[in-house]
C-alpha cells in the first residue's frame, strides 16, 4: 500500500510489520465515515462466529492481509493500535462502532478505553478512485 490511487476492484496488500507486543486491533476508516474493524475478529468478540483470527500473535511476526478497493471511494485510512498488555475494552468498542458512520463516537469510546494504556497508533492512508 502506498501513496499511488487504487482503482475499483484493485487488489490492496496490507503488510503491519516491527510490532513490539502481541497485542494488535486494526480499523479502516473510509471516506463515508464508516468504522470497519479489520483486526482481529474472533469469538467471542465476533458475534458472527465467522472470524477466527488470533486474540495475539508474536510480536515482531508481520501480519499481512489482502483487500479489494470497493465504493465508497476517496481518502481511506487503515489505523493500527498496538498495546502493551491486553485490551479487550479497546476490541469491545470496536465491535460496537464497526459498520457505524459514528466517528466522533469512536473516537470520544477510544480515549477513554486507552486514556491509562501504553499504546501506539499508527495511521496510513491511501486513496481510491472508481476508475483510472
Amino acid at each position: 500500500m502506498g501513496d499511488n490511487h487504487y482503482f475499483s476492484d484493485d487488489p490492496v496488500e496490507i503488510i503491519i510489520d516491527g510490532r513490539s507486543t502481541p497485542h494488535i486491533s486494526i480499523i479502516s476508516l473510509p471516506p463515508d465515515g464508516t468504522v470497519q474493524w479489520i483486526y482481529p475478529r474472533y469469538a467471542p468478540l465476533d458475534p458472527s462466529g465467522l472470524f477466527e483470527d488470533p486474540a495475539e500473535i508474536q510480536p515482531r511476526t508481520p501480519l499481512s492481509f489482502s483487500a479489494i478497493v470497493t465504493p465508497p471511494f476517496g481518502a481511506d485510512h487503515i489505523v493500527v493500535f498496538q498495546t502493551d498488555t491486553k485490551n479487550e475494552d479497546l476490541r469491545s468498542i470496536l465491535m460496537r462502532h464497526d459498520g457505524q458512520p459514528k466517528i466522533r463516537e469512536l473516537w470520544e469510546d477510544l480515549q477513554l478505553a486507552l486514556q491509562d494504556q501504553r499504546f501506539t497508533s499508527i495511521s496510513r492512508a491511501f486513496y481510491t478512485r472508481e476508475e483510472p
